[in-house]
């Protein structure tokens, strides 16, 4: 089975177009050095990378400064003939357009009304009255349509503004919701101790039971003409 037929368009991998570029040249540089060689004919070859680097190719028998006054001295005559057609084609597109170029101008100054005619007709300035109102009309229309593209944009501002604030107003709202949530709950919490002054009622009541454990002591009469002293009494209640 034969190989396919290959595409000829620009390879875009880099390395695969300068390898490619590599072995075409030096196929391309032998086909000329064999032309050059069983024809008997002077050959002249250069190529240009795409890097700008030239490559090129002259017969054995010859040099590129005898290939190029060779190529000059018969073409020179073709050249300047062609440049002598080409420059009388260039004045006349000038001279056209120069006059087409017053034409125009002229027909806009009439427009304007800055070179009307003296003798114009009424037909004529008829005509310019009915182009001017059309141009008007065409001014207005345009500037119609740039004041509602003007006027959407400025809509479409508005709208996006709204919903921003709409979305901080929601923000603000749950933020104070859930602050005031947190302040309740941290007034719940210390109500008890406001409601008994600051103390708590079981440590009372743990403080005073642990306060009864010692039995309590019966009094002892005093003794008439000394009284007992502190220390004294509680000997007495120890013995």
């Amino acid at each position: 089975m034969g190989r396919g037929r290959t595409e000829i368009r620009r390879i875009d991998n880099t390395v695969s177009r300068q390898v490619t570029f590599g072995k075409r040249r030096a196929g391309l540089f032998k086909k000329a050095n064999e032309l050059a060689v069983l024809c008997d004919v002077d050959v002249g070859l250069l190529v240009f990378s795409d890097a700008g680097q030239p490559f090129h190719y002259c017969s054995p028998h010859t040099s590129w400064s005898e290939l190029i006054q060779r190529y000059e001295s018969i073409t020179s005559a073709e050249f300047q003939g062609t440049g002598d057609e080409d420059d009388d084609q260039m004045f006349k597109e000038i001279a056209q357009l120069r006059r087409e170029r017053d034409r125009l101008e002229a027909s806009l100054r009439r427009q304007t009304g800055e070179d009307l005619p003296s003798g114009a007709t009424r037909e004529e300035l008829d005509n310019m009255d009915q182009q001017l109102e059309l141009t008007l009309g065409r001014v207005r229309e345009m500037k119609d349509e740039l004041l509602s593209q003007q006027l959407d944009e400025s809509q479409r501002k508005v709208h996006i503004l709204e919903d921003q604030n709409s979305f901080l107003l929601h923000k603000v709202t749950e933020d104070g919701q859930q602050h005031r949530v947190a302040v309740e709950a941290t007034e719940g919490s210390t109500t008890p101790t406001l409601m008994f002054g600051g103390f708590f009622p079981e440590v009372e009541e743990q403080l005073s039971t642990s306060l009864q454990l010692w039995p309590q002591q019966q009094q002892l009469p005093a003794v008439q003409g000394f009284g007992l002293q502190p220390s004294l009494r509680l000997w007495l209640r120890r013995s």
